[in-house]
């Protein structure tokens, strides 16, 4: 089996894809290796898990846009649903939007 090399920013998480699909590449960016990113005001953001919400209502709005808190862990827009941050480097307030 052959496989290309990962490059720099090829952890970059798209807050434009749907949930399942962010929940995967999350999966797949862990502990202790390099994990998922995104930027929150120009700065690295990183996030090591992500879980799916079952029969998340719909939300109008900004992909990557924090759109409440669930027990202190961000609910964050994707492009079909919603993800819960589960495990996450920094803080994140409602109405931030990760890009």
């Amino acid at each position: 089996m052959y496989c290309g090399a990962r490059k720099e920013g090829d952890e970059i998480i798209d807050w434009n894809l749907t949930s399942r699909e962010i929940f995967n590449f999350v999966r797949a960016l862990t502990k202790p290796a390099i994990m998922a990113k995104c930027f929150l005001n120009d700065k690295e953001f990183f996030i090591n898990k992500v879980s799916i919400i079952n029969d998340a209502p719909t939300y109008k709005g900004i992909p990557g846009q924090i759109l409440y808190k669930d027990n202190g862990k961000p609910i964050v827009k994707t492009k079909d649903s919603i993800l819960k941050i589960e495990e996450y480097d920094g803080i994140l307030r409602v109405g931030d939007r990760l890009k």
